[in-house]
């Protein structure tokens, strides 16, 4: 049977050009806004975009330009980092600095939005458009990691970094900013501090322990104990732990299946299959179920089950917000349906069974 190949693509609008305009109050150049983020203490939101970028426009309107949005970004120093690059060169100057800074972020497509501090440490990120109280939601918790980082640095100036807050701080920050390392240093720290749990939340230790042994390729086993351990600790999901921890295990399942054979990793992807189905009928309230569908739809795709893939996607139309383009979600079922009649024609009709004999 030949295999069947698709093409897919999910979320993707077939953009003109929409060139750029600073929306007001946002600065242009990187050196400049930092310089006033160093003289005002304030922290840096930053926009990364190019010219063609549909969606960056759409959030200029909608966020940018709105009188709510100028309220929810005014703690900010604001920059556009215009990041097009000419058809046919090289990125040069300016843009490839920003290119850098943003790959240095993280980023891998726009809108591209990180918040700082003056320095340059992380706060949060915006990946891609997103409306109104979901993008005040993560401005939010943004302002509330620059509080955080303020305390840690003035008890760090201090030389107080040995009390239990201390390293509370630390570990609230660094897991909102996504640096393991330090993470799990204050998770350690925090265990010996407080032994019996009295003082701490043993779902977020055990959710910093857990990240820590992805980020260092730890076996599955441990992955999967350390995740047991946090639902045990966060079984409702009311700290969205048990969420976060789930998908951690998810995520080593496919790194470690980057490592295998072809057979071994049709294995993987079925128990990835397991595990994802298994998020969401377990995890109650998904902050983000359309995560969950759309990584269940590509490992089914991947897999073949057509059918599979084709539920996904009605579940993923059915949490998705406003402003997703469905068309192209139902043009992808589409495309699963074909394929599968494809299959169906190529491996033939099964065989009769043949008659033996009379003797």
């Amino acid at each position: 049977m030949k295999r069947v190949l698709l093409s897919i693509v999910l979320l993707t609008l077939a953009a003109g050009v929409a060139f750029a305009e600073p929306a007001e109050g946002f600065l242009t150049d990187y050196a400049t806004a930092q310089a006033q983020a160093k003289k005002e203490n304030k922290p840096l939101f930053l926009h990364f975009t190019t010219d063609w970028c549909t969606w960056c426009r759409k959030i200029e309107s909608d966020i940018y330009k709105t009188p709510e949005g100028k309220k929810i970004l005014a703690p900010f120093v604001k920059a556009t980092l215009d990041c097009t690059v000419p058809q046919g060169q090289q990125p040069s100057g300016k843009v490839r600095t920003y290119l850098q800074m943003m790959q240095k972020y993280g980023g891998q497509g726009y809108p591209f939005l990180v918040m700082t501090t003056p320095d340059g440490d992380m706060l949060g990120q915006i990946i891609g458009y997103l409306p109104m109280p979901q993008f005040k939601a993560e401005v939010d918790k943004a302002l509330k990691n620059w509080e955080l980082y303020k305390k840690i640095k003035a008890c760090q100036a201090k030389g107080d970094t040995n009390s239990l807050e201390y390293h509370q701080d630390c570990l609230n920050y660094y897991l909102e900013t996504q640096n393991v390392p330090k993470a799990v240093r204050a998770a350690e720290a925090l265990r010996k501090l407080d032994p019996k749990g009295e003082k701490t939340d043993a779902a977020q230790i055990t959710y910093a322990l857990l990240h820590g042994a992805l980020a260092s390729e730890a076996d599955l086993a441990k992955i999967e104990a350390l995740r047991k351990d946090v639902a045990q600790a966060d079984p409702k999901n009311e700290k969205g732990y048990l969420e976060k921890a789930y998908l951690a295990n998810v995520m080593a399942l496919m790194m470690q299946g980057q490592k295998k054979t072809p057979a071994e990793q049709q294995d993987i992807l079925r128990q990835m299959v397991a595990l994802l189905q298994e998020t969401a009928r377990k995890v109650p309230s998904l902050s983000n179920p359309m995560q969950v569908y759309g990584l269940l739809f590509q490992v089914q795709a991947k897999l073949g089950d057509f059918d599979g893939a084709i539920q996904s996607l009605e579940e993923f139309k059915k949490v998705a917000p406003d402003g997703v383009d469905m068309t192209r979600i139902d043009e992808t079922i589409e495309q699963l349906k074909q394929a599968k009649q494809q299959t169906a024609v190529e491996a033939g009709p099964a065989d009769a069974p043949k008659e033996t004999p009379a003797e």
